[in-house]
């Protein structure tokens, strides 16, 4: 649909092929007896691309969308645990991560940092770009980080994962978010997180 869009807003004629009665995918809504439920999308991640093409589409996230931040997250149901666990936003998680594994927050506050860095290092340099040529990797703010993508390219989420968490619970917490994209945490780099 956001290619759909931009190829829209650039002038070429576009056709939608949907299989069910409205478009939307995982964006949908379901209306039933005076009851509307969003179909996804299930998280709201990197908020700037979201706004890159709103801005692409002349317009903002803050004139279409409705977003509001829930106190929970999600919850989770591991085997072998009477009640759940719900995952909420960053003041309550490092309490959470404390529950599941007591003197964790250090490993976490690593955790949190390298993924900032990976994050910050995706939305810089590879995002928007389309590698059509090499010399966007010969970008000498790149090349200097090259000891820093190695390090986030270097190993799996799992692997990395094991060695910063005792706790399963934790680490299937973290490896979530490359299950949620399609892969496994065996197979994926750890730069995902």
């Amino acid at each position: 649909m956001a290619s759909a869009g931009l190829l829209a807003a650039r002038g070429c004629n576009v056709t939608l092929l949907e299989q069910h009665a409205t478009v939307g995918g995982r964006s949908g809504r379901i209306e039933r007896a005076g009851f509307r439920f969003d179909t996804g999308p299930s998280w709201y991640l990197m908020p700037e691309v979201f706004e890159h093409w709103f801005e692409l589409m002349g317009t903002s996230v803050s004139a279409q969308l409705e977003v509001r931040e829930l106190e929970i997250g999600y919850r989770t149901f591991f085997q072998g645990r009477q009640s759940p666990v719900d995952v909420g936003t960053a003041p309550g998680i490092r309490a959470l991560f404390e529950s599941l594994e007591p003197g964790s927050t250090p490993a976490l506050e690593d955790y949190l940092r390298t993924a900032r860095t990976g994050y910050e290092l995706a939305l810089q340099h590879f995002l928007y770009d389309d590698f059509s040529s090499p010399r966007s990797l010969l970008d000498p703010q790149l090349l200097r980080l090259l000891p820093q993508l190695a390090a986030l390219l270097g190993s799996s989420l799992e692997s990395y994962l094991a060695k910063r968490f005792q706790s399963n619970e934790i680490r299937q917490l973290l490896g979530y978010p490359a299950v949620f994209l399609g892969s496994s945490p065996e197979r994926t780099l750890r730069s995902i997180s």
